[in-house]
C-alpha cells in the first residue's frame, strides 16, 4: 500500500539533499555560529559541518516517515475538510515547517550535547531561520524545476 503512496515530504527531502540547499544553509548556519557562538571561523566550521553531517544522516531516513505520518493524519484531515488532494498548499507547508524543525531540533541537540554550547531562545530561532532559508530554496527549485513523474 506504502508504495503507492506519494507525500509532499517525499519530493522535498529529494530537494533537499541538493546542492544549492546544502551549500546555502551551510553558508546562513556558519555566520550565525560565528557571530551567536562565541567561537573562531575554524571552530564556527567544523560546528556547521558536525551538526549538518548529523541532520542529513538523520534526516535522510527520518524526514519522509515523519512527512508520511502527517500525511496519514492531519493531511488526511485535510484533504477530507476542504476537498483537496496530498498535494495541495497546507500539506507542502507542513513539510517545510516538519524540515526546519526537524533540522533545527538536530542540530541544536549536536550544538549542546557535542560541542557544549548552551542552546538559548535567539541561538534556537537563529538556526531555525537559517534552516528555513535553505529550505525556502529546496522548496522554490522543485516549484521552478518539478520532478519528472
Amino acid at each position: 500500500m506504502l508504495a503507492d503512496v506519494v507525500w509532499p515530504a517525499l519530493y522535498l527531502a529529494a530537494r533537499l539533499y541538493s546542492l544549492v540547499p546544502i551549500l546555502a544553509g551551510l553558508l546562513f548556519e556558519l555566520l550565525i555560529l560565528r557571530y551567536l557562538f562565541p567561537m573562531p571561523w575554524k571552530k564556527a566550521l567544523l560546528v556547521d559541518v558536525v551538526m549538518n553531517a548529523a541532520s542529513a544522516l538523520v534526516g535522510y531516513f527520518v524526514f519522509p516517515w515523519v512527512g508520511l505520518a502527517w500525511a496519514l493524519t492531519g493531511g488526511t484531515v485535510i484533504e477530507k475538510l476542504l476537498g483537496w488532494g496530498t498535494f495541495n498548499p497546507l500539506g507542502w507547508a507542513a513539510a517545510c515547517v516538519i524540515a526546519v524543525f526537524l533540522s533545527t531540533g538536530i542540530e541544536t541537540l549536536v550544538v549542546r550535547w557535542v560541542f557544549r554550547f548552551a542552546i538559548t531562545k535567539r541561538r534556537f530561532w537563529a538556526i531555525a531561520l537559517a534552516n528555513l532559508g535553505s529550505t525556502a530554496i529546496a522548496f522554490v527549485s522543485m516549484v521552478r524545476h518539478p520532478p519528472n513523474i
